[in-house]
């Protein structure tokens, strides 16, 4: 496979889950899919206009994510996800 010199910018996750087990990350936040807090967050630190851009998602959180933040989605079928 030949490199393709792609660079990536940032990485955002989210440590939350509102039925995990360990304090502090056992919350609900913005951050997590489907709300769109980790979008909205990479928009606003590389002044990103989400209206023209697209996200790439595997789940429908990721659909619902990118509804709620303003930007087009592309869902792709790894078997993962019901209808």
């Amino acid at each position: 496979m030949e490199p393709s010199n792609i660079k990536l910018d940032g990485f955002y996750y989210c440590p939350n889950h509102p039925e995990g087990n360990i304090a502090p990350y056992n919350v609900s936040c913005n951050n997590r899919k489907p709300m769109p807090g980790m979008l909205l967050q990479a928009a606003q630190d590389y002044q990103v206009d989400l209206n023209p851009s697209w996200m790439i998602g595997d789940i429908l959180h990721d659909v619902e994510a990118r509804n709620r933040a303003g930007c087009h989605t592309i869902l792709i079928n790894n078997g993962g996800e019901t209808e």
